[in-house]
């Protein structure tokens, strides 16, 4: 359930597939001093400002988003982060496949946010 309400409020223009454009638009939101890269602080300190008791559940998300592991966010992790939701390679991230890695990775990390029922 949380990974579906996770697809509708990142597929901006509802037509059913997360763009890459779409992925850089979510991560904007992060990026306070408008450097077009976020840093770790910058994600935590938006995430836990609004829910406090997703701190550590944050820093598993941005390690996950770190792909290249250089801890900042920017043009080379979305690319990569995009690639591994993919997973028919086709170019496009559909419903389907957003909701497959979110399952996932909530499942893994459940211990941190005590939200897997709702995965």
């Amino acid at each position: 359930h949380s990974a579906e309400l996770l697809f509708n409020g990142s597929d901006f223009n509802h037509d059913g597939i997360f763009s890459r454009d779409e992925l850089e638009q979510e991560f904007k939101k992060y990026d306070a001093d408008g450097d077009g890269r976020v840093s770790r602080h910058e994600y935590t300190t938006y995430v836990t400002t609004t829910t406090p008791e997703l701190h550590d559940f944050a820093h598993a998300l941005y390690d996950d988003y770190d792909v290249t592991g250089d801890h900042h966010l920017d043009h080379v992790d979305y690319d990569q982060y995009y690639a591994k939701l993919d997973a028919d390679v086709d170019g496009s991230v559909t419903r389907a496949e957003f909701v497959d890695y979110w399952v996932k990775l909530f499942q893994a990390t459940e211990h941190l946010h005590g939200h897997g029922h709702h995965g």
